[in-house]
Order: structure tokens, then sequence, then C-alpha cells
């Protein structure tokens, strides 16, 4: 799997994945979104069970490629 992370060093908050390849079924996954609310901001995050799974299953398979941008 190949994921590229994007960050500000002027806001060590913000990172954001982007996943090349869907590590899970994106549709599956999404529906059961959980929302973390931030002031007025609502961020969708994956399931903490969902992001478990996939670091089992790339612990595995050694593939994980994370590129910093």
């Amino acid at each position: 799997m190949t994921v590229f992370s994007l960050f500000d060093i002027k806001n060590p908050f913000f990172l954001l994945d982007f996943f090349v390849e869907t590590p899970f079924n994106f549709d599956i996954v999404y529906g059961a979104r959980e929302e973390v609310h931030a002031g007025k901001t609502v961020i969708p995050v994956v399931p903490i069970r969902y992001l478990v799974e996939m670091k089992k299953r790339l612990a595995n398979l050694r593939i994980l490629r994370i590129y910093f941008i």
C-alpha cells in the first residue's frame, strides 16, 4: 500500500493521508465513520477497528510505503 501524507509545518495539527490504493471497502467504512467535532468543524474519521485491522494486515505484508509531501 502506498500513502502520501500532506502536512503543514505552520500547523502541526494538520495531517492528511492520501491512499493510492484503498486499503478497505470504502463504502462500508464510510457508512461506519465516526465524527469528531472541533468547534464548528465536523471531521469524519475511520473507526478504530478498521484502522487496527488495516495495520495488522500491513504488518503481516510489510509493504507500507509512506511519502511525506
